[in-house]
């Protein structure tokens, strides 16, 4: 099944992109896809223990089965003033 991965903030910036389309077996987890994109993106790798994720509009946790066409959000942690 093919998940559509949206990256936002620092690690938008550190990949040069904002989204990225991956190919992962029927049943796979939120875990599964980004232990997928760790193994090929070292800033995800590092930025793996403070990420939150989201499908669709909904926050999610790393066991999340994900669906054929799901858009998977990586949202990393933010601050300012």
């Amino acid at each position: 099944m093919q998940v559509r991965i949206l990256f936002f903030s620092h690690l938008r910036s550190a990949l040069g992109r904002g989204e990225e389309a991956v190919e992962v077996e029927d049943g796979a987890s939120v875990e599964d896809v980004v232990s997928l994109l760790a193994a090929h993106h070292g800033e995800v790798a590092r930025m793996r223990p403070a990420l939150r994720y989201a499908v669709g509009t909904f926050f999610v946790d790393a066991a999340h089965v994900l669906s054929d066409k799901d858009e998977l959000a990586l949202l990393t942690p933010v601050s300012g003033g």
